[in-house]
């Protein structure tokens, strides 16, 4: 990943870091608050592991709260007379940081805000949560359907500042690359 001259993260679950970098040079971390990993990256064979996290995760799709582009509408001054400096509120900060990264392994990232102060915050983010649930309880009901074994998707759960989420979420592109150390 260094090699390549694009942004990508690195989750460092050792550590409890969480990092952007272009070229090998960090240009952002954060602490990651609160961790929870699927049962097989604990008690499964270190091998299996290895080749799983060998190379870096490319995300095939994401699913989140946030969008990864905030739209801003602005009207240019005809003439320096005219410009006044922003001091409109972000207004984009509303809703609650939360996202899903799939990848092309099958291993699920999801990244939660770690702060839920409101009630509005914790229906989102239950809403959203229950979404992803029963996304995947109809992916595995077609599978079961035509007779096929439902996947399985190890996954990891942390939560980080709601800052950090949404700067992490927006810097990673659409096809990004995940480095994960256990």
């Amino acid at each position: 990943m260094a090699g390549t001259d694009s942004i990508y993260m690195t989750v460092n679950l050792a550590d409890s870091v969480v990092s952007l970098e272009i070229s090998g040079v960090t240009v952002h971390t954060c602490k990651i608050t609160k961790i929870r990993t699927s049962k097989i990256f604990r008690t499964g064979d270190e091998s299996t592991i290895s080749g799983m996290f060998g190379n870096p995760l490319n995300i095939i799709n994401d699913y989140s709260t946030i969008r990864k582009e905030p739209l801003m509408i602005k009207t240019a001054p005809r003439d320096t007379s005219e410009y006044r400096p922003d001091i409109i509120p972000d207004t984009s900060y509303i809703e609650p940081a939360g996202y899903i990264l799939e990848t092309d392994r099958n291993v699920r990232i999801f990244i939660y805000q770690e702060e839920t102060a409101t009630l509005h915050d914790k229906l989102s983010l239950f809403r959203f949560d229950l979404n992803d649930r029963i996304r995947s309880a109809w992916k595995s009901l077609k599978r079961i359907i035509i007779f096929r074994v439902p996947e399985y998707q190890p996954y990891i759960k942390i939560r980080v500042s709601k800052s950090d989420a949404r700067i992490l979420y927006r810097a990673l592109p659409l096809n990004g690359q995940i480095a994960v150390y256990l």
